[in-house]
């Protein structure tokens, strides 16, 4: 978890400072949770719900490293999760990734500074990392 209270994201970027550096695992994601208790039942209505609330909004996120270097998060997904991670509820998300080969395995992410070309409001931040296939 990397925010775990109700924050604006804006062109000012808000910095996360991870406790401990975050070893790169393959497809390495920051979900920000922007709407809780999204029950999945209609894909139109759920890609509704995420326009909305991101407002046409791009967000970035720079991932600063152990080793000093910086890699953009700068491609937009929406995420869903049913157990939430964040709140207590069925998550939508909006989940930050770099082009795929960029993060080098070696990489450790010690930093996040993300921000918004449009405010977007949020009720978390977390970082998922799952082993590539």
């Amino acid at each position: 978890m990397l925010l775990s209270s109700s924050a604006t994201i804006t062109s000012n970027p808000i910095t996360l400072t991870v406790r401990q550096p975050v070893p790169v695992q393959g497809d390495d994601r920051i979900c920000l949770v922007l709407l809780d208790n999204v029950e999945y039942d209609n894909r139109k209505r759920v890609d509704e719900l995420y326009e909305q609330a991101l407002g046409g909004a791009i967000l970035r996120a720079a991932v600063y490293g152990k080793d000093g270097r910086v890699i953009e998060f700068d491609q937009n997904n929406q995420g869903w999760t049913k157990q939430g991670l964040v709140a207590s509820g069925e998550e939508l998300s909006v989940c930050l990734s770099c082009a795929r080969g960029t993060l080098p395995a070696s990489f450790s992410a010690v930093r996040i500074a993300i921000s918004s070309d449009k405010p977007v409001r949020v009720i978390g931040v977390y970082w998922m990392s799952m082993a590539e296939m």
